[in-house]
């Protein structure tokens, strides 16, 4: 078989028609460029740390969520607590006021026991007065008045009224007691009621430090989830501004590879359109040499 060759290459004008159409098709189809698999790698890095910050935000945001939600929780538990205090507050005014109350009552006890017993004493130094003044003049005064009487109806009289006069005295002697002491029994009763009184007066104001206490604890509990909550959406903030800043990087570089793509495609056509032109000028010339 006899082969033509390639007037200037030295080599078989197939061998050469094969380096030709190697070339063509390494340039037609040929591999990105160092610069653009950089920008390939830069985009997918820049995307990654994207989706890495948005995932951060999404778990910052439920944190926020869960921040607001439990502030709110105990901002009503805040609120409910400066109510029972309230109460507290209006119960013990309640029962101070109840022993101010009882204790004016005790005095006036203590003034009607001593006016009872005042009287009681003065019963007792009226009797005794009588008693002395008869054993004084050796005379039963009771007895001289009956024995002093005119006549009969006027001794029974005298009698009748001596023996009112007795009762009555036996009487307000009696009821003198039984005031005095219905009056020691109110004031025992009083007496209880003030300890009773203060009992519940101490129940309450314990009531009262105990949710105060109670207060404090939630308001810090707040003080801390508003701080917190303020650091989170501080850090959402700055957060999505990273993530604008990467998404436009993001942007960037797919603008910049769609250039160098297009200018590519460009670069592309032009050494196309050169190759062929060559081609049609190498076939020209070795038309004459072909098999």
């Amino acid at each position: 078989m006899h082969l033509a060759w390639h007037p200037l290459s030295g080599l078989p004008l197939r061998l050469t028609w094969t380096a030709l159409l190697v070339m063509v098709g390494s340039m037609l189809f040929g591999v990105p460029t160092h610069a653009q698999e950089r920008l390939q790698a830069r985009r997918a890095s820049t995307q990654e740390r994207l989706s890495n910050l948005k995932q951060q935000i999404e778990r910052s945001q439920t944190q926020l969520q869960k921040t607001a939600k439990r502030e709110k929780a105990t901002q009503e538990e805040l609120e409910n607590l400066e109510r029972e205090i309230a109460l507290r507050e209006e119960l013990v005014a309640t029962y101070q006021r109840r022993l101010e109350q009882l204790e004016q009552e005790r005095a006036a006890l203590r003034d009607t026991l001593k006016q009872l017993r005042g009287r009681l004493v003065n019963l007792q130094e009226e009797y005794q007065a009588r008693v002395r003044y008869a054993y004084k003049y050796n005379r039963i005064p009771d007895l001289a008045l009956i024995l002093a009487s005119r006549s009969i109806n006027q001794m029974l009289v005298r009698i009748r009224y001596l023996q009112r006069f007795a009762q009555q005295r036996q009487r307000q002697r009696s009821e003198v007691k039984t005031a005095a002491a219905q009056v020691q029994e109110s004031r025992k009763r009083l007496k209880q009621k003030e300890a009773e009184t203060e009992r519940l007066l101490a129940e309450a104001r314990t009531e009262r430090e105990n949710l105060q206490a109670l207060k404090a604890d939630r308001e810090e509990v707040i003080r801390q989830l508003r701080s917190r909550r303020s650091e989170l959406e501080m850090e959402i903030k700055q957060k999505q501004s990273q993530a604008r800043e990467l998404q436009q990087q993001v942007q960037e570089i797919a603008n910049k590879i769609e250039r160098r793509n297009a200018q590519k495609s460009e670069s592309e056509q032009a050494q196309r359109a050169a190759v062929a032109a060559n081609l049609s000028a190498s076939f020209e010339a070795s038309k004459g040499t072909l098999p």
